[in-house]
């Protein structure tokens, strides 16, 4: 059997200005738990998709339903992860999202190094650093991985 993921943007809304991302020239959006129940159903319906990843231009962290939604996809036997830039990640957090079985979690972050992540728009990789630290610390068993988008300023 086939087995398909979608992925979905839950916000355009993002805390970071990465200049590679058309972000800040949209109006903020969030995704409502309506249209998230209307998807779900859609996908009991079709049988092929098993898998959904939070992910898009906008920061999933900073939409205020994140955990009702990934709740709501849980229930329904629906794998869920999620692409973050990993400012909003706390431990507690990322506790609670492991609690409802959220898949993984794929930290987009650049460069652990301050003028080159500046140079890009992203202008705090220590507290993603630390953000990271404190859940390998506290040793929540959550799949986290680093996952950089490439580009000629932060290549070496």
């Amino acid at each position: 059997m086939l087995n398909l993921t979608i992925d979905l943007e839950l916000t355009n809304t993002c805390n970071a200005k990465c200049f590679f991302c058309p972000q800040d020239k949209q109006e903020n959006n969030y995704i409502s738990t309506k249209t998230i129940e209307t998807l779900i159903n859609k996908i009991k319906e079709y049988k092929k998709i098993n898998h959904v990843y939070l992910c898009g231009t906008g920061e999933p962290l900073l939409h205020p339903q994140l955990l009702t939604i990934v709740e709501l996809l849980s229930k329904n036997n629906i794998q869920v992860s999620l692409v973050t830039n990993g400012l909003l990640l706390t431990s507690s957090l990322a506790y609670k999202l492991h609690s409802l079985n959220i898949n993984s979690i794929n930290v987009s972050l650049h460069s652990f190094d301050i003028e080159k992540s500046k140079k890009l728009g992203f202008v705090n990789p220590i507290k993603v650093q630390n953000n990271l630290l404190s859940i390998k610390n506290k040793e929540i068993p959550i799949q986290i991985n680093i996952q950089p988008v490439i580009t000629k300023e932060n290549y070496e």
